[in-house]
């Protein structure tokens, strides 16, 4: 399997002295000669110790790399503190992390943190979130058109706020959290926002208007959802993102399936039809009143083209994007797909413009309706 290279992750990050310490694991590419760890874009002091035995048995895919554990040092920045990683001259796009020094909202409690994020680790909560916040608005940079006005965004899926406690300050954007979790929006109501999160069903509709955002993004939600309410869901998103809005969706792809070393007993039945859903009982199921509403869920690119296609655009893959983590970018067609014609016939030109007016194609009015 083709993974993402380099990848890492940060265990921890500790301040003390002045001096941010930080450790971790890195995957280096094949035959790395030189590997740097940046802090806000200065390299730090390095050290670099045996394999990590712990994530080469996580990851089936690793016959000639191996994962390094390291330990990094450097001066306290001031506000954000950016972690990069350099190999041998070069920063993988989206695989930096980033904390916030001060948070401005408080942190919901370890039960509410391990429910959304894997584990009760308040330190990880923050890093994750934040990152992911980056990573999302570089995304958004990257696909969606820019405007003057804030963007109208949507985190479908927001849990407990780890993107939103960010999100919701920036005045680049207009923020909506929204999540079937009542538990935790009641908690992101009462403090992050009382007006910015709202609660949804297991099934759509939601009480969302028609084409009100310019970008939905949902970080491992499509992870956990049968094939039926999937589709569902969809629908649900093609109806609230304007047209030519755009959506970011997290899947297990490629940079996933090599780490699941239990998924090749199934291996057939994904590489044949392309998605593959595990039910599991998990506590997000069991707050909704349905213990097997949340499993694991897994996609292949030729399934999500020829699927997905149904409700959008499918516009790229990009690997790796939020970690373990692949991210489909959807984009809302402006108009219905049997008029997506490049060139309109002349006759048909000619006929409407003999009606009096400007001769106008559908897809410059749909340009001017957006």
């Amino acid at each position: 399997m083709a993974l993402a290279l380099p990848d890492w992750s940060i265990d921890h990050v500790v301040i003390v002295d002045g001096r941010v310490e930080i450790e971790g694991w890195i995957l280096p590419p094949r035959n790395a000669a030189d590997i740097e760890v940046l802090v806000n874009g200065e390299p730090a002091e390095l050290q670099l110790r045996e394999a990590r035995l712990d994530v080469k048995d996580a990851w089936i895919a690793l016959e000639q790399v191996e994962p390094l554990s390291f330990t990094a040092f450097a001066p306290v920045p001031a506000g954000v503190i950016e972690f990069e990683l350099r190999c041998d001259g070069v920063i993988r796009p989206l695989n930096g992390w980033s904390q916030a020094q001060d948070e401005r909202f408080s942190v919901p409690e370890g039960t509410r943190r391990e429910r959304v994020h894997g584990t009760a680790a308040e330190q990880n909560f923050l890093r994750t979130g934040h990152s992911n916040y980056r990573r999302i608005k570089a995304l958004i940079a990257r696909f969606a058109p820019r405007k003057r006005r804030p963007i109208r965004i949507l985190d479908w899926g927001c849990g407990a706020g780890s993107v939103g406690r960010y999100a919701i300050v920036d005045p680049q954007l207009d923020y909506t959290g929204a999540d079937i979790d009542i538990d935790n929006i009641a908690w992101c109501r009462q403090h992050i926002d009382p007006d910015r999160f709202i609660a949804i069903d297991t099934e759509p509709p939601t009480p969302l208007k028609k084409s009100s955002f310019d970008v939905v993004f949902g970080i491992s939600v499509l992870t956990h959802l049968n094939e039926q309410n999937q589709f569902k869901w969809l629908a649900e998103l093609r109806r609230i993102t304007r047209p030519g809005g755009i959506c970011l969706l997290s899947i297990l792809g490629v940079q996933a399936q090599a780490k699941i070393p239990w998924l090749l007993t199934d291996a057939y039945a994904l590489g044949a039809y392309g998605f593959q859903f595990i039910e599991e009982v998990h506590e997000i199921g069991q707050i909704v009143g349905q213990d097997t509403y949340y499993g694991i869920a897994y996609h292949l690119k030729p399934y999500v083209r020829r699927e997905w296609s149904r409700w959008f655009d499918v516009i790229d893959f990009v690997p790796g994007a939020l970690g373990h983590q692949d991210v489909v970018v959807l984009r809302r067609r402006r108009f219905p797909k049997w008029m997506r014609v490049k060139r309109w016939p002349k006759l048909a030109l000619d006929a409407i413009s003999s009606r009096g007016g400007p001769v106008r194609t559908p897809e410059q009015s749909a340009r001017d309706q957006a």
